[in-house]
């Protein structure tokens, strides 16, 4: 039995192109703030991926990671207004979870050593492991380099007792 090149030719192009395409991936639909590059969805400029959004962040944003913090293991921070009273938006995620978003305001100092901020609780949601409400109290420092460092306080939202904290560095947006 005599196999033609053409056979061969022909059966080598089916199989590389099978291959290819089975590897090569594609999107699932993008949200509207998104575009399919090379087979991911990426958010369009300015704006920042989390929680399967395209999140709008302007020029006083900041972003924090830090997966030993006790509730949240992403945090979000927008700066909206001027002032010692300032107002901010908060996007947070929990592990693998979405978590939350808020609005709020906070005390915010303009200092020659770096401005600070404070909120005595930030109305997220967050429960200790025996399910006991807890409120997070944020204090924040801005350091030289234009990042916040940020003191998570987790108390106890019938006995305001401190039951965790954590430190997450919040780093500009750059988009």
């Amino acid at each position: 039995m005599k196999i033609s090149i053409i056979s061969i030719v022909f059966t080598f192009l089916v199989g590389t192109a099978t291959l290819l395409n089975s590897c090569k991936e594609k999107c699932s639909t993008c949200h509207t703030e998104a575009d399919c590059i090379q087979g991911k969805c990426v958010c369009n400029e300015g704006r920042y991926s989390f929680n399967n959004s395209c999140v709008l962040l302007g020029d006083e944003s900041y972003i924090g990671i830090n997966a030993a913090c006790y509730c949240y293991d992403t945090l979000i921070m927008s700066i909206d207004t001027a002032g010692e009273i300032r107002g901010i938006g908060i996007a947070i995620r929990g592990g693998s979870s979405s978590v939350g978003s808020l609005s709020q305001t906070v005390f915010y100092y303009e200092t020659p050593t770096g401005d600070s901020m404070y909120s005595p609780q930030l109305d997220l949601r967050c429960f200790a492991p025996d399910d006991t409400p807890l409120k997070p109290a944020a204090y924040g420092k801005k350091q030289t380099d234009g990042n916040w460092n940020l003191l998570l306080e987790f108390r106890d939202a019938l006995t305001y007792e401190v039951v965790d904290s954590c430190h997450v560095v919040l780093e500009k947006f750059k988009g």
